[in-house]
């Protein structure tokens, strides 16, 4: 492996040309101390210490700045605030931003992190030229994550509806298994000690990327199958689809009826902190959430949680008989192609360090133990054990033949405005009282979003 100082030269030829003088010149700049804006906020704390563990080791500082969901404006203007301020590594969502932030992106085409991916089809290119634009941190997945533990309570039940089939969360296989269970759990909410089944469904803003990203995947993917580019129309076929799980997670929670305009203003934390003092049993997240259980009263961890596939019936190119988690990358790294050659050459030194070095050992760790919990797709964890439970299971999910994995495909859908029309929509559909008119007006507000901001690109 090439060393640390090795590949900080070479960063610095490259970024400047390849001059003798310029390389000199790079070496002897003091000012490398480097912004990285982190779009995982659910991570903040690990970032952190993993940025401190760098600055012993290398003597370069690296400070923490985090990026809000849907705070798009914040980070292009941070990028336009100079070298001092500027992020030297920002966060972007793959080939929906790449538009927006291409000016700003650092062509990292011949980095040793960039021919040490598992599969280069991760990265995000120039549509154009092909040049390497920004590399993705870690493969992640996400479902439906239910408490065992409750679960387990449920069907040891002897009072539970005669009509329920199933005898444990194994043998749900469709929506209507999942329907069935979760309005009978409902109904046993005091038997199981929970407020309600599903935890709170929050749209505050900022926060809805649970909906407009992970759940809009699964009508996108219903209606187009495995996308490789911007589809020019969208019908939304499969929203039906879409709106009877999401009318699941909040009719069978404590955010039914007249409760739900409340969750207006509730956030992924609250919804996993639900989790996690076992109030409710059942939520849509990822792996990545592991961190947010740990809160002040836990009595439920990581292990005691399982995943399951987010069913919605069978539709178009979704089958639920094979259907497996939702599995891609969304989270990737771009160096800031504007800041000094000196900053650029500590980006791609901290990230290489990060993946390659010393602070890979933080990559797979567990959360509790100042880790990411990432299941990073370069060559040198392909054969990394996980002691994060969530993870590790996203990683047992990927190896299942049996099981479809559903790609991300709303990473190819054409503009964040998309999303946020979904957002507004989806807020005014629960807030006015779940009305079919408010539903058809975001579906027709998302149709139209897309229809216009394809033909731009």
């Amino acid at each position: 492996m090439k060393s640390r100082k090795f590949l900080s030269l070479i960063a610095c030829a490259a970024i400047v040309g390849g001059s003798i003088g310029a390389l000199t010149s790079c070496n002897n700049d003091d000012d490398a101390d480097i912004i990285f804006m982190n779009g995982k906020t659910e991570v903040v704390e690990q970032f952190e210490y993993i940025a401190d563990a760098y600055e012993e080791e290398k003597g370069h500082k690296v400070t923490i700045e985090n990026l809000q969901s849907g705070q798009e404006a914040q980070l292009i203007a941070s990028l336009g605030a100079g070298n001092d301020k500027s992020p030297s590594i920002f966060f972007m969502h793959g080939p929906v931003d790449y538009p927006t932030y291409e000016d700003y992106m650092m062509d990292l085409s011949d980095t040793e992190l960039y021919a040490d991916l598992t599969n280069d089809s991760f990265a995000v290119k120039d549509p154009d030229d092909g040049t390497v634009r920004a590399l993705p941190m870690t493969v992640e997945g996400y479902g439906l994550i239910y408490n065992k533990n409750i679960t387990d309570k449920y069907f040891a039940l002897t009072t539970k509806s005669a009509d329920v089939t199933v005898t444990s969360m194994d043998q749900i296989k469709d929506f209507d298994a999942l329907k069935e269970v979760a309005d009978d759990m409902q109904a046993h909410k005091a038997d199981l000690g929970i407020d309600g089944v599903f935890a709170s469904s929050g749209m505050k803003s900022g926060e809805q990327w649970r909906w407009h990203n992970h759940l809009f995947n699964m009508p996108i993917y219903a209606e187009y199958g495995n996308i490789t580019g911007v589809p020019t129309d969208f019908d939304f076929t499969y929203n039906q689809n879409m709106k009877n799980l999401l009318d699941l997670y909040i009719n069978d929670s404590a955010f039914s009826g007249d409760n739900a305009p409340s969750l207006a203003n509730k956030s992924t934390a609250d919804s996993m902190a639900e989790i996690a003092i076992g109030k409710a049993a059942i939520v849509q997240n990822g792996n990545w959430s592991t961190a947010q259980l740990s809160v002040d009263g836990a009595t439920v961890s990581a292990d005691d949680c399982y995943f399951m596939p987010m069913y919605m019936g069978n539709a178009g190119n979704l089958d639920q008989s094979t259907q497996g988690l939702a599995i891609g990358t969304d989270y990737h790294i771009a160096v800031n192609s504007r800041v000094s050659a000196a900053k650029q050459s500590t980006a791609l030194d901290f990230l290489t360090w990060l993946v390659e070095g010393n602070g890979a050992k933080y990559v797979t760790a567990s959360t509790d133990d100042h880790g990411l919990a990432f299941n990073p797709p370069y060559k040198q964890f392909e054969d990394a054990e996980f002691t994060d439970h969530l993870t590790a299971q996203v990683k047992e999910w990927m190896g299942k033949t049996d099981y479809t994995t559903i790609p991300w495909d709303f990473i190819s859908a054409p503009s964040t405005e998309v999303m946020n029309k979904m957002d507004s929509g989806l807020t005014q559909y629960i807030t006015n009282g779940m009305t079919d008119a408010d539903w058809d007006d975001m579906v027709t507000a998302v149709k139209n979003q897309w229809v216009t901001d394809a033909s731009l690109r």
